[in-house]
């Protein structure tokens, strides 16, 4: 009796499985053949314009809501009381420049549904975005720091974008719930039976499916992302490098690919990188006919360069010194505004404080002045270090640089009380 519960239990739970490469590869079928992926048949001919309304299931028209008094609408109101609690965070970036540019990509790729989306860029310094049932896109700083253009931005825009077009959200919760439903039948029939250890190991295979099914969920948008993002005019190809770019950092700084709880409900890195470099040059050859796309890397940094000290800062104050080198390296070799990048290197030394820390810090801070135009602070930094050496000529020098390039700084007062000797 127990044994067909635990097959019941195990066929409901697998069902509608794909493989994975089948899960990222669904929407370039879809998009070339008119159809689901999983359709059979000969395929339409090909066409480079995608109807996004397509994507959808069970679909929503653009500007639509869900039906009052349904599961979905009661998931959307609670969407809508943590939006309206998101509009004022305290860590929410209102740099009017930024949050224009990133709506204006979102809306080239989601077309018509441009405006059932908003999207909030929130200071936090870690690489995520995140796309709430009802619309509401949170975009983090940390994503900023670590994608080098537009088309790379995109994507992960796009695969937000793939998430609201399916409706994953919906989708999840109803799986979550129709599947710990038929998991507390099985405890419910194993504890009558006298046979507890059964209901556990069904607490187990429903937990594994609960996230495999995410996991499906995250190559589905994946693949909705490049397809968007091919049919906005970018590129493809870097809808992989940004897994590259996750990957290198990741192994650089010594960690393991399930270092968080995020790899249980997502593919690894490497899964990832592979499957869309395959299907971004299936999307260019098939979509566009061979012609690559932009990559928007000038108007990436137009927007990104003035912001990017402030989320460096944010970076430094978790204090994952590791990581934040390995960041600081990558953007190094990145090539834009070396300077800077050298002064936060000197950061790093100077807050870790490990052994010959200090000297390291004094030699970032040198070569951010050999760069040309370092940030002020670089003087300020080497300023305090050569004041406490006891190097008190050099210290008036670099303070005396940093008053004349930053007169309106918060602690000029302290400074010029140090240059006058009243502070020793």
């Amino acid at each position: 009796m127990i044994g067909k519960f635990l097959s019941l239990l195990a066929a409901f739970l697998v069902a509608g499985c794909v493989t994975n490469q089948q899960a990222y590869e669904n929407p370039l079928l879809r998009a070339l053949s008119g159809k689901d992926g999983n359709a059979g048949g000969e395929k339409e001919e090909i066409t480079t314009e995608v109807d996004v309304a397509d994507f959808m299931v069970a679909s929503l028209a653009p500007g639509a809501s869900p039906d009052r008094g349904t599961l979905e609408d009661g998931i959307w109101l609670q969407s809508d009381e943590a939006e309206q609690k998101l509009r004022t965070t305290g860590n929410r970036v209102h740099d009017e420049k930024l949050n224009e540019y990133i709506s204006a990509i979102v809306c080239k790729l989601a077309g018509e549904y441009c405006s059932d989306m908003r999207t909030y860029v929130i200071r936090t310094p870690y690489f995520n975005a995140t796309m709430s049932p009802n619309g509401m896109m949170q975009v983090w700083t940390g994503l900023l720091l670590r994608v080098r253009n537009e088309a790379q931005l995109a994507a992960i825009l796009g695969h937000e974008v793939g998430h609201y077009l399916r409706r994953h959200g919906m989708q999840r919760i109803k799986d979550v719930t129709e599947k710990l439903n038929a998991l507390i039948f099985v405890q419910l029939a194993t504890a009558a039976a006298g046979i507890p250890a059964a209901g556990d190991i069904a607490s187990l295979v429903a937990q594994g499916s609960i996230s495999a099914f995410g996991r499906d969920h995250e190559r589905e948008a994946d693949g909705y992302g490049v397809v968007l993002l091919t049919q906005a005019g970018y590129d493809p190809r870097e809808a992989s490098a940004v897994w590259s770019n996750i990957i290198k950092e990741r192994e650089a700084a010594g960690e393991s690919s399930n270092y968080s709880l995020f790899a249980a409900t997502h593919p690894p890195s490497e899964e990832r990188r592979d499957a869309l470099k395959v299907l971004g040059a299936q999307a260019i050859e098939k979509l566009v006919h061979g012609v690559a796309g932009d990559l928007g890397r000038d108007r990436f940094l137009e927007i990104i360069l003035p912001l990017r000290a402030g989320f460096l800062r944010d970076e430094l104050r978790v204090g994952d010194f590791k990581r934040t080198k390995v960041l600081l390296e990558a953007l190094l070799e990145d090539g834009e505004n070396p300077a800077e990048i050298h002064y936060f290197k000197g950061e790093l030394y100077r807050l870790r404080q490990e052994k010959g820390d200090r000297e390291k810090a004094v030699e970032a801070y040198e070569k951010a002045l050999d760069e040309g135009n370092p940030p002020p602070d670089a003087y300020r930094a080497l300023g305090l270090i050569h004041k406490k050496l006891g190097n008190m000529n050099r210290s008036a020098t670099y303070l005396s640089r940093y008053v004349q390039l930053a007169p309106n700084a918060k602690d000029r007062l302290m400074i010029e009380h140090i240059l006058k000797g009243e502070v020793k």
